[in-house]
């Protein structure tokens, strides 16, 4: 089948599940375009994302937009002012909003163009904000199905057209009951013949699970992710400086990159953490695989963040499950679903750096518990968050309606 994904970035280090589930996709024999809305490439790739970089379109500032823009000008001047029409009339609350949807209109042209000139058959967007109306006004243009899937704060944000993407879509994909019940909520009950949950999902293969380990005299913890606030590392900074204070040695080492770094380096030297707390910058997935691995546990203080950001499953913790490391985590949007409290891992109110702090003692303390604890993690990620299901449950919905 020939799918077009249309996403903010490809690649990003960040969106690995968008990475695997396109290399799934092209090892069933689905031909993928990919339509990427911005060019701005970042300096770290996944090696995977190399091999797919020629199958990846960027948006043609130039003659090639000026002609696609000319092509439905006059060839579908009512679709196009139609679509220009609804645009400026939800967002017409929302200025800034709408400024940067007006601007997504040119380059969605330039893909509509190429989407119809390699016969795709089927979009599909990641994320129900920009890339969803990407996708919605391909569709508009050329009666051309599509489908998205909703993941996180795309669904809290302010997103005045949500309620028709989804009802204009084959289907909206959501990766977690927490975000179904909450399209259903924001959509009315029409939403429930259109939203599936669909899980992120991980290659099993890369990810074995490794034998218990034998207990350190000083443990690490690793923790992973964007350098934003709703990922909570500060919480867990503190926490740290709680296990420093009561006699506990350990060694916390946080992976990624950000605009909250400069703000976590002050709070590490406020607290005197210098050594033990380190930010160690972005990594290539290898890299970030081979150091949970090697980690006594693995934690993610997520929280709610400015302006409605916050995680959905992040996937991250599943990747620490699967690899047998205990996980602790923050009872936030759908992470109770992945990390079952007392059963797949250990969860604290989000922001109580004091909770944290006696649930890293506790695991460190109770090896018994936290053996039962990666076990199950590892079955968790095995039956619901395998790749492969995810991607066979999409396929199944992208082949509905098709001749």
């Amino acid at each position: 089948m020939r799918l077009a994904y249309v996403v903010s970035l490809f690649p990003k280090l960040s969106e690995t599940f968008i990475l695997r589930e396109l290399i799934e996709l092209t090892r069933r024999g689905h031909e993928v375009t990919i339509f990427s809305l911005k060019t701005d490439r970042e300096s770290l790739e996944q090696d995977e994302a190399r091999e797919l970089s020629g199958r990846t379109v960027y948006p043609r500032f130039g003659w090639e937009m000026v002609g696609a823009f000319l092509h439905y000008f006059l060839y579908r001047p009512l679709r196009l002012a139609g679509i220009l029409w609804r645009v400026v009339f939800a967002h017409i609350g929302h200025p800034t909003i709408l400024i940067r949807c007006l601007a997504l209109i040119p380059e969605t042209l330039w893909f509509a163009r190429v989407a119809r000139a390699r016969g795709i058959q089927h979009v599909h967007a990641h994320w129900a904000t920009y890339p969803a109306l990407s996708a919605w006004i391909i569709s508009k243009l050329d009666d051309m199905p599509y489908s998205v899937t909703g993941h996180a704060h795309d669904l809290l944000v302010p997103n005045p057209m949500l309620k028709l993407k989804v009802a204009d879509s084959r289907f909206f994909a959501t990766i977690s009951e927490f975000n179904r019940a909450l399209l259903i909520q924001k959509c009315g009950p029409g939403a429930l013949e259109k939203v599936r949950l669909i899980r992120c999902g991980l290659p099993m293969a890369s990810f074995p699970f490794n034998p218990r380990r034998a207990a350190s005299e000083s443990p690490t913890l690793v923790s992973v992710g964007r350098l934003v606030d709703y990922k909570g590392f500060d919480v867990l900074i503190r926490a740290c400086g709680h296990l420093r204070d009561s006699g506990r040695p350990l060694r916390c080492r946080i992976v990624g990159e950000g605009p909250e770094r400069a703000r976590l380096d002050a709070l590490i030297t406020k607290l005197q953490l210098e050594g033990l707390v380190t930010l160690e910058g972005g990594k290539l997935q290898k890299e970030v695989t081979s150091l949970i691995a090697s980690a006594d546990l693995f934690v993610l203080a997520c929280v709610p963040g400015d302006g409605g950001l916050q995680d959905g499953i992040p996937i991250v913790l599943m990747e620490a499950m699967a690899l047998g490391v205990p996980v602790i985590s923050t009872k936030l949007s759908g992470i109770p679903e992945l990390v079952v409290d007392h059963r797949t891992g250990l969860l604290v109110a989000p922001g109580d750096d004091g909770h944290l702090a006696a649930a890293i003692e506790r695991l460190l303390a109770e090896p018994s518990l936290a053996e039962e604890l990666r076990v199950r993690g590892r079955e968790m990620i095995e039956k619901e968050f395998d790749v492969a299901h995810s991607v066979e449950q999409l396929c199944t919905e992208f082949r509905r309606g098709q001749p």
